[in-house]
């Protein structure tokens, strides 16, 4: 039966109908290229939707995708959506070094889904189970496997209510969970994105972001619901080399690419690395900056350092989203820079009451819109009993609509009477733009003040120069003294001053700036720091770590690397 509230036409149809237009362009290095006009991608989708059905693939079954960007994942999705089956993309970067994923993660996000196919490669193949050996296709066999396919051309098979993307979100817990996405849901956030951003055919766009990643998803999602020339980089090629990201964007002349917070600030930190180039951005228009907490200085920064190159002050915006509203919850209009919020931080963070400050003034903080609530999206902010909060107050963001999450995979999601979603963010909404300024279990609470990690994390951060995601704030209850203690890891890096004049450094602008005090700052690497698929930092894991490390030997929390130390701070 089709969605009650079905869109009327679903991103897979639109796309069959004009699939002869629908290319695509993997740029693995500056000088390597692979076109693949949309005639060859849906004959390639035709094959695989042909060779599916011959494995015993049916409606409703899981397609899930652990293998790096390339054409045959694309041809795999339209295949599997052509038939009314889901995809889901997985890590595949599960051997590397800085891989933010385990094996046993992997393994955990394989039993969640139990795909009937995996598509993957061999370096992958050591990490899954043995009882899905039956079920993968190997990336490096998938040309001959299809060769010998005559593709299937029918009428598409898929509904409204039809699954169409099982998005895996760790959250903190680092226990996988599924958003189940449907093709409506799908849809309908990719209309709401197009209009919003005003996105047609004529734009161009540009993603390197992993296939896993919402953003990353989306982007490609986005390009095919209006029809946009799509050019994919794998994100190897960019962990390799990021400057290619703005390389293509001038090369491609691209409108639309977009990235989590902290490529903005790397970008900034290359920014001597394009001196002398023809490095071209004028025909950038929008560029989502999410999936982390955007600062304004680092956006000011990025734009500041690429002016020259033509960059719009009104390029970058900042976009709030998450899985469980398929990605784009709010977003800002393209054409004008984002609105910013300087707030008095003590009446924040003490009475969670949003009072006007002067513009740098000691204790003010910057917040940036998210923009609006797109279409089909609402958002209210809640208190703790459930109450709408006053104009002036920050609460619980909660959201619901046609796009928002209505379960997960195997799992419940918790919705009150009203249909509401709680998303777990504390934030505030002014001229109904969203304000973001932290999560409700992220709260670290110290002497009656409350004070976000993401705030102490910027703090530090600017103090020592470092990019995001280089620092870590979270609090653990200390039960020898009975007090909950504040922890701030930092990535150590070389040009860093000697380590306890540094910590007091960072105590001392962290108390300045926040009215926080700091009771120990610990090295370690950036391996040590985990994240979630989307970046986010699991402080629950880095609670429980540091907790069991300390129990054990106070000196050897995460398990620190020859060159990190602890600087006990209760005496500054």
């Amino acid at each position: 039966m089709p969605h009650p509230d079905a869109h009327p036409t679903l991103l897979i149809q639109r796309m069959a109908k004009r699939q002869a237009k629908t290319g695509m362009t993997i740029r693995a290095s500056a000088s390597h290229d692979q076109f693949l006009a949309g005639d060859e991608l849906w004959q390639l989708a035709g094959r695989y939707r042909a060779g599916f059905l011959q494995r015993g693939l049916q409606r409703g079954d899981i397609v899930a995708i652990a293998q790096p960007t390339c054409a045959e994942s694309m041809a795999a999705v339209i295949a599997a959506w052509s038939e009314g089956m889901a995809i889901s993309f997985l890590p595949h970067d599960i051997a590397a070094s800085n891989s933010r994923i385990t094996p046993e993660q992997f393994t955990q996000m394989l039993a969640l889904l139990e795909p009937a196919l995996l598509l993957t490669s061999r370096a992958v193949v050591p990490h899954i189970p043995g009882g899905l050996a039956e079920k993968i296709l190997l990336q490096e066999e998938l040309s001959d496997w299809a060769a010998g396919i005559l593709p299937q051309s029918g009428p598409i098979k898929t509904s409204a209510g039809d699954l169409a993307v099982l998005q895996l979100t760790s959250g903190s817990t680092g226990q996988p969970k599924a958003v189940e996405i449907t093709q409506h849901m799908l849809s309908a956030n990719c209309d709401a994105i197009a209009s919003r951003v005003g996105a047609n055919r004529q734009d161009i766009m540009v993603s390197w972001l992993p296939l896993h990643h919402d953003m990353g998803l989306s982007a490609i999602t986005l390009a095919w619901w209006v029809d946009a020339q799509l050019i994919l980089i794998p994100t190897a090629s960019y962990a390799r080399r990021p400057t290619i990201w703005l390389e293509t964007i001038s090369n491609f002349r691209a409108t639309l690419s977009p990235a989590p917070a902290s490529a903005y600030t790397l970008m900034t930190r290359f920014a001597d690395a394009f001196t002398n180039r023809a490095l071209a951005l004028d025909s950038w228009r929008y560029a989502w900056a999410g999936a982390e907490p955007v600062h304004d200085k680092h956006v000011q920064d990025f734009i500041r350092a690429f002016s020259r190159y033509g960059l719009s002050p009104s390029t970058v915006q900042p976009a709030y989203g998450m899985a469980e509203t398929v990605v784009a919850t709010s977003l800002n209009r393209p054409g004008k820079p984002y609105a910013i919020c300087w707030v008095d931080r003590a009446k924040l963070e003490l009475a969670g009451e949003v009072q006007a400050a002067s513009a740098g003034a000691p204790d003010a903080i910057a917040l940036v819109s998210n923009g609006k609530a797109v279409d089909g999206v609402q958002i209210a902010v809640f208190d703790d009993a459930g109450n709408p909060c006053p104009t002036g107050r920050s609460g619980r963001l909660c959201i619901r609509g046609s796009s928002v999450i209505h379960r997960y995979h195997k799992q419940p999601v918790c919705l009150d009477q009203d249909g509401w979603f709680d998303t777990g963010d504390i934030g505030f909404l002014h001229n109904d733009e969203v304000y973001v300024c932290g999560r409700v279990k992220d709260l670290i609470t110290r002497s009656g003040v409350n004070a976000s990690p993401y705030q102490i994390e910027w703090v530090v951060e600017e103090l020592l120069a470092l990019r995001p995601g280089s620092a870590a704030a979270f609090s653990y209850l200390d039960f020898s003294s009975h007090q909950e203690r504040v922890v701030v890891l930092v990535v150590h890096t070389p040009s860093m001053d000697k380590e306890a004049a540094t910590s007091s450094r960072i105590a001392v602008e962290v108390s300045k700036r926040c009215g926080i005090q700091i009771d120990l700052v610990q090295y370690v690497t950036h391996s040590q720091i985990p994240k979630t698929t989307s970046g986010k930092i699991k402080r629950q894991q880095l609670r429980q770590q540091f907790a069991q490390a300390r129990h054990s030997s106070p000196a050897a929390a995460l398990q620190p690397q020859p060159h990190s130390n602890a600087e006990d701070l209760s005496s500054v």
